[in-house]
C-alpha cells in the first residue's frame, strides 16, 4: 500500500471578514490521511523522488517540524474525482441587536467536473438528511414531535448543524490547515459556537 492510498473524510471550518461582512466556512474533502515518520523516511536520499534533493531537504523540515509539533499524521488534497465541498454562510446581525444570526448558505464549490458534482450532491443529501433526523430528534426531546422534512438548502441553514452532522459521521476528521503550508493536521478545537 503506498502512502497515498489511504484516504479519510475530513471537514475544516475557518471565518473571514470580506467588504465589511462576517462568513463562516466549511470545507469536506476526501483527503489522503499520510504517516509523518513513514514521509518522513521517504525524504531520506530522496526514496520517495521528490524531484531535487532541496525538494526532499526541504520536506523532510516540514514532516520533522510535525512530528516535533506532535503531528504523527497529516493530511493531503487528493488531486482528481474525489470529494470537495465548499459552504459559506454570511453572518446576520438584525438591525434590534437580537441574536446574530446566518443568511441562506452558499454552495461555494461542489468539485471540478460533473461526476464530482453528483457525487457532491449525493453526499449533500446523505449529510442534509442527518442534520434533518437530528432537528426532529432535538424536538421530539423537548416535547414537541415534527414530521421529517426533505432535504432543501434549509437543512444546511447554520454552520454548527453542520459541523455537527459531519460530526457524528463515522470515520469523519476535523481538520485544520497549517499557516504557510498546503498541509493539514487534525485539530481538537471545538465545534462552531452560536455566538462566533
Amino acid at each position: 500500500m503506498s502512502m497515498r492510498d489511504n484516504t479519510a473524510l475530513t471537514f475544516e471550518t475557518f471565518q473571514d471578514r470580506r467588504h465589511n461582512y462576517d462568513f463562516t466556512h466549511v470545507v469536506v474533502r476526501t483527503m489522503y490521511r499520510i504517516n509523518t515518520r513513514a514521509a518522513l523516511e521517504g525524504t531520506v536520499d530522496n526514496k520517495a523522488g521528490y524531484g531535487t534533493e532541496d525538494a526532499a531537504r526541504r520536506q523532510g523540515l516540514l514532516f520533522q517540524t510535525l512530528l516535533d509539533l506532535g503531528h504523527e499524521e497529516h493530511f493531503d488534497v487528493c488531486t482528481f474525482a474525489d470529494l470537495s465541498i465548499h459552504l459559506e454562510w454570511q453572518h446576520y446581525h438584525p438591525a434590534d441587536g437580537g441574536e446574530m444570526g446566518y443568511c441562506d448558505p452558499h454552495f461555494e464549490d461542489l468539485g471540478r467536473g460533473f461526476k464530482d458534482i453528483e457525487a457532491a450532491m449525493k453526499f449533500l443529501k446523505r449529510l442534509g438528511g442527518s442534520i434533518e433526523r437530528q432537528r426532529v430528534r432535538q424536538a421530539t426531546e423537548a416535547g414537541y414531535q415534527p414530521s421529517l422534512r426533505s432535504v432543501s438548502s434549509y437543512s444546511f441553514e447554520s454552520p454548527q448543524r453542520v459541523l455537527g452532522a459531519l460530526g457524528r459521521m463515522k470515520g469523519s476528521v476535523q481538520i485544520q490547515r497549517l499557516p504557510g503550508n498546503h498541509v493539514w493536521v487534525m485539530t481538537d478545537a471545538k465545534i462552531l459556537s452560536r455566538a462566533a
